[in-house]
């Protein structure tokens, strides 16, 4: 198996499309697109949630994955 470098780090709104993408296609297939670039970047915006992005290669990656936790 060959590894890879996968970094974790905080979400910055230049990553807003990337995991919107990622949500469209990965999570939320077939439900209709709930979480498109607005909503994620207001997400990232927001002092009170938590948003993470892993990286292969300095960019937001599907295989690593990103997420956003937050109130309810």
């Amino acid at each position: 198996m060959t590894q890879r470098a996968i970094a974790v780090r905080l979400a910055d709104p230049r990553d807003a499309q990337a995991v919107a993408l990622m949500s469209r296609d990965f999570i939320e297939s077939g439900l209709g697109w709930k979480y498109d670039a607005p909503r994620v970047l207001k997400a990232i915006r927001d002092r009170e949630t938590l948003a993470i992005v892993a990286c292969e290669g300095g960019k937001p990656s599907p295989a690593a994955g990103a997420g956003c936790c937050g109130p309810r």
